[in-house]
């Protein structure tokens, strides 16, 4: 209660199912996403955080994530940047909790939703999908990872009642990517690690994460969207707070990272 997160922005508390941390907003802190109930807006919490006050400030409608309406029941969800440009996009899997949901607007089989980060303003880009979200599902997990290593984020998505779907990320036409596996030194856990990427004199933060989405695992590796760049300056902050910084990475492969070594693999 005292963070701000154990209400929304009218006071009430939410049914939260999924969840994940990301900077859509590029304040360089992680700030939290959650999936909630149909009559309820997800919740975007802004970190705004100070030393020894962890304070966040709900965000959702101020972004533009409440034109979504309330009908949906969200699940497996997750950050992920879907055209590279280096602004976090979101994606949500929806479906009803009950068998025969009452309300005027209820359906138990709902569709995805897919919101594109334009620089602090989300707008929604579900279409994009394509026959996936031409129908209604009974989702609930979602797991993202990119399984052809081309840089960009693929999703698996389980149902009920349904097979599992694999949506291939596809976006980011002739935009670059910079994929990062880092190793904590004496296979140390790197949950908590930071990596800031400075690019056209803006930074990007991604974090490795040990969780999130819903009844899932994702895969740990970082992804950066680079736009039109090809040159960069990539700092790691460990969890123990040591540092390590690089220059001229190549762009549009992955680099294996290990603590205390000084060249990237």
């Amino acid at each position: 209660m005292p963070a701000g997160v154990a209400r929304d922005d009218r006071g009430a508390p939410n049914g939260s199912m999924g969840v994940d941390v990301g900077d859509p907003e590029r304040t360089g802190k992680p700030c939290l996403w959650v999936t909630n109930y149909e009559n309820e807006l997800h919740a975007l919490y802004r970190n705004e955080s100070a030393p020894g006050r962890p304070f966040f400030h709900f965000r959702t409608a101020a972004l533009g994530i409440a034109a979504i309406g309330q009908k949906y029941v969200g699940w497996g969800t997750g950050f992920l940047d879907v055209d590279l440009d280096g602004w976090e996009d979101l994606f949500v899997a929806n479906g009803h909790a009950i068998r025969f949901p009452t309300g005027k607007d209820s359906h138990r089989k709902q569709q995805p939703v897919l919101l594109r980060n334009a620089e602090k303003r989300f707008a929604d880009i579900t279409g994009q999908l394509g026959d996936y979200a031409k129908r209604p599902h009974l989702a609930r997990g979602v797991a993202l990872g990119d399984l052809d290593n081309d840089g960009r984020t693929d999703l698996v998505i389980s149902h009920m009642n349904e097979p599992a779907a694999i949506l291939r990320g596809i976006g980011g036409k002739e935009h670059h990517w910079l994929g990062l596996q880092l190793v904590g030194k004496d296979h140390a856990c790197i949950v908590g690690a930071k990596a800031m990427l400075a690019v056209n004199g803006q930074r990007i933060t991604r974090w490795v994460k040990g969780g999130g989405s819903y009844a899932s695992a994702c895969d740990q590796r970082i992804l950066f969207g680079l736009g039109k760049s090809t040159t960069s300056v990539l700092t790691i902050i460990w969890p123990d707070g040591s540092e390590q910084r690089f220059e001229g990475l190549a762009v549009d492969r992955y680099h294996r990272i290990v603590q205390g070594d000084k060249t990237a693999k």
